[in-house]
C-alpha cells in the first residue's frame, strides 16, 4: 500500500482492523450470530469492558450509533407510549411522537425513559 488512500494517509490497516473488530463485535452481539442475542447496552458493555478494543474506536463507536433506533417503541417518565422518528446530536434524546388511541400527535424529544417495548 502507498499510503495514499483513507483514512488518513495510512500506509497500514491497523485502524480499519480495530473499527472492524469494534463493529464485529457489535453487530454479532445484536443479531445473535455466533453467540447468544443481547442488546446495544450488552454489546457497549463487552467492548467498554475488554481490553482487546481499542478505547478509542469504542468511543466514537458509542458516540455514533443510535441508542434508540428509530422505530423504537418506549414508554417515558409521564407514562405516555412514544415511538422515535429520528435521531439528534444526543443519541439518548431522540425525537420522538406520541402514539395514543391510533392518533399520531406532534412531534418533540423524549423526557426520561422507562421502558423499551
Amino acid at each position: 500500500m502507498d499510503g495514499s488512500g483513507y483514512p488518513l494517509k495510512q500506509k497500514n490497516q491497523e485502524l480499519e482492523c480495530k473499527i472492524i473488530q469494534v463493529c464485529d463485535t457489535a453487530d454479532g452481539i445484536l443479531s445473535g450470530i455466533e453467540r447468544e442475542q443481547g442488546t446495544l447496552e450488552d454489546a457497549l458493555k463487552e467492548l467498554r469492558n475488554h481490553k482487546k478494543y481499542d478505547s478509542n474506536v469504542v468511543k466514537v463507536f458509542e458516540s455514533k450509533i443510535a441508542k434508540y433506533p428509530v422505530g423504537t417503541k418506549m414508554q417515558i417518565e409521564n407514562g405516555k407510549e412514544v415511538i422515535v422518528v429520528s435521531q439528534t446530536e444526543d443519541s439518548a434524546q431522540p425525537e420522538v411522537i406520541e402514539v395514543s388511541d391510533g392518533d399520531i400527535h406532534e412531534r418533540r424529544l423524549i423526557e426520561k425513559v422507562i421502558h423499551i417495548f
